[in-house]
C-alpha cells in the first residue's frame, strides 16, 4: 500500500450512503475543501444540517448507475454490501479511486486514521483495522501536544 495524501481542494467528491460513517467520512472531505455531492434516499441529521448550509448536495434517492461519473473519490458507505460492490465497480471500471466503508481488501483506496498538531498530519492505516489505527493515531498525537516526541521544523 502507498501512502498517499490528496489535495481535494474544489474536487468533486461523491459519497453513496448517509449513515454513521458515511458523515463521519463527510465531515473529513469537507475540511480538506472537497465539493461533496451524497448520493442516499436517506442521511444522518448532521448531513441535512450540512444540505440545509448549501455546504453538499445530496441526491435523495437510492445509487444509480452514473452517479460517479465526474468524480475525483468515491466513497461507498452504505450498509448494503450489494450497492458497495456496484458502486466500486463502477468507480474502478472509470479509473476514479473508492473507498469501500465495509470491505478493506476490496477498496482502491483507504481512509486512514488521521488527525493534526501545529502544521503535522498524522495518518495512520492499520490494514483494514480501524481500531488499531485510532489507538496508534491518538498514541502518536499524545506525545506531539505533550513534547515528548518532538517535531522540528
Amino acid at each position: 500500500m502507498l501512502p498517499l495524501f490528496m489535495n481535494l481542494t474544489d474536487r468533486h467528491v461523491v459519497v453513496v450512503g448517509g449513515g454513521r460513517v458515511a458523515t463521519r467520512r463527510v465531515l473529513a472531505l469537507l475540511a480538506e475543501g472537497a465539493n461533496v455531492a451524497v448520493v442516499a434516499p436517506w442521511v444522518s441529521e448532521e448531513l441535512q444540517r450540512l444540505e440545509l448550509a448549501a455546504s453538499i448536495s445530496w441526491e435523495r434517492r437510492e445509487y444509480r448507475k452514473g452517479d460517479v461519473a465526474a468524480a475525483w473519490l468515491v466513497v461507498a458507505a452504505t450498509d448494503n454490501a450489494a450497492v458497495n460492490e456496484l458502486v466500486a465497480a463502477e468507480a474502478a471500471a472509470s479509473r476514479i479511486w473508492c473507498v469501500r466503508s465495509d470491505a478493506h481488501a476490496d477498496s482502491s483506496a483507504w481512509m486512514a486514521a488521521s488527525a493534526g498538531f501545529d502544521d503535522v498530519t498524522v495518518a495512520v492505516s492499520a490494514h483494514g483495522d480501524p481500531r488499531r489505527a485510532v489507538a496508534v493515531r491518538d498514541a502518536i498525537l499524545e506525545q506531539l501536544e505533550s513534547g515528548a516526541l518532538q517535531a522540528e521544523r
